[in-house]
């Protein structure tokens, strides 16, 4: 019904890594509601995932990758998208973080795990809100592209 994870250690050159990992889990199925945290070769992040899970156990999802895994590495994504057409209703709906690269974002996504609206504040703190449509083309942005 949910785990921690936590790890930390310095690579031979010195360099820091660590994580950090909480979720919630849906009953007979994975993580619904997560919170991440960690440091990769001096980049920080942080971040909130809410996500949507289909109808079927985990153990659909396990014995899928399994067998998935066990097969050529050019065979394996169309493996997959076999599997999510059987086993629908995952996706990540709400990401809240800071990236490595310093900004924050809100991204906010349909039930396919589209982007549909983005709110960003890059690193320098210039502000953009966008919203897309279902292609990830941007229909509206503000402030508006020069």
């Amino acid at each position: 019904m949910g785990g921690l994870t936590f790890d930390g250690w310095k690579d031979k050159n010195g360099k820091i890594q660590n994580n950090g990992h909480l979720s919630f889990d849906q009953y007979m199925q994975d993580q619904v509601f997560s919170l991440d945290a960690g440091q990769e070769g001096g980049e920080h992040y942080s971040v909130i995932n809410f996500s949507d899970r289909g109808d079927y156990s985990v153990m659909d999802a396990f014995d899928a990758k399994t067998r998935i895994d066990a097969l050529p590495a050019e065979q394996r994504q169309a493996e997959w998208k076999k599997f999510m057409k059987t086993h629908p209703g995952d996706a990540n709906r709400v990401v809240l973080g800071r990236a490595a690269d310093t900004s924050a974002v809100l991204k906010m996504r349909d039930p396919q795990g589209r982007d549909r609206l983005v709110i960003k504040v890059a690193a320098d703190g210039s502000p953009s809100i966008q919203f897309l449509d279902q292609g990830g083309r941007v229909v509206s942005q503000l402030p508006a592209s020069k």
